[in-house]
């Protein structure tokens, strides 16, 4: 589906690791298995290689001492390629989730933790080597996230927007766009109780309370209007969803499904909230703001999700 989606392969380079004796440039050889190829067929499998911002290369049939950037128009000289969903989701990583006593507690979570969430995956880094080569970065997240970009060239950039609806500047599997800001006190829960205020907090004026500016949100964010508007009219949190959080979900909602079962298809959405996780857990970001499932005891949730797995479980728990 991303592939059909995207229009073509996915496109995964990355940088290989130079000692003292690594040719420069690095060209990976040609596998027998493409250099055997007829002319049509290496027609084929170069046309479905190709992004959109690379031209397709020279390299004809039957030469065997080619590389693979010399018949792939993806590949990159000095980088391992990779073409398939598998070599980013086939990787391991180390996620958790922290369950907040309310709305407002867990948007104050997930703006806290983003910050340090590319902090934690250099200092877990543990993905120094793909498809046998030994790379020059040390992480999983650029291929997984190249793994699953099935932006059209359209929402790439690369093309006029004709009929996609969005230029989209990254992919599903990236770092957050937005900042949620503590919010209204829709709870009135565990955050807005003084006796949860520290020493420390009491004797500061209100302004220095919040950790929030809105300077912070400082980068462009892709929304769906019409979803943001009816969220903030039509809201089931008394008047209304905020701002801030109306634009995070009508921020998810610029992707399309990867994957819809037809018995899926038609739902009470009172009852099962398996559209909205449709879209949800397949917007794969640093962090991720989890609302309670209906007609379920579990509450507001953040889910932290950069770090490498390590190779035991008493670092994996540490």
């Amino acid at each position: 589906n991303i592939r059909e989606r995207r229009g073509s392969k996915v496109c995964i380079n990355v940088p290989i690791y130079k000692d003292a004796k690594t040719p420069s440039p690095f060209l990976e050889p040609a596998p027998a298995s493409l250099t055997k190829l007829d002319g049509e067929t290496l027609s084929h499998v170069q046309n479905e290689a190709s992004s959109g911002d690379t031209v397709k290369p020279a390299g004809g049939v039957g030469n065997k001492t080619l590389s693979l950037p010399e018949l792939i128009p993806d590949a990159k000289p000095d980088h391992i390629y990779m073409d398939c969903m598998c070599f980013g989701m086939g990787c391991c990583c180390l996620q958790v989730t922290f369950q907040a006593c309310s709305v407002e507690e867990a948007r104050k979570l997930y703006d806290q933790l983003a910050v340090i969430t590319p902090i934690m995956m250099a200092l877990s880094a543990g993905a120094p080597i793909f498809r046998g080569y030994l790379a020059d970065v040390d992480c999983r997240w650029n291929v997984i996230s190249a793994s699953v970009d099935d932006r059209t060239k359209q929402e790439r950039g690369l093309e006029p927007l004709t009929t996609s609806r969005f230029n989209i500047p990254k992919s599903r599997y990236a770092s957050i766009s937005t900042y949620l800001s503590p919010g209204p006190s829709y709870s009135g829960g565990c955050c807005s109780d003084p006796d949860t205020i520290s020493p420390q907090e009491s004797g500061l004026p209100p302004a220095q309370k919040t950790y929030y500016d809105p300077k912070y949100n400082d980068i462009p964010l892709v929304y769906d209007k019409d979803i943001h508007k009816e969220l903030k009219e039509n809201g089931n949190m008394l008047t209304g969803i905020d701002d801030l959080l109306a634009k995070h979900y009508a921020h998810l909602f610029i992707r399309d499904p990867i994957v819809i079962f037809a018995e899926k298809l038609d739902l009470d959405d009172k009852a099962s909230s398996d559209h909205f996780e449709n879209i949800q857990s397949t917007n794969w970001q640093t962090m991720r703001f989890k609302p309670p499932p209906p007609n379920s005891p579990i509450g507001w949730r953040v889910e932290f999700r950069s770090m490498e797995i390590q190779f035991t479980d008493f670092e994996n728990a540490a």
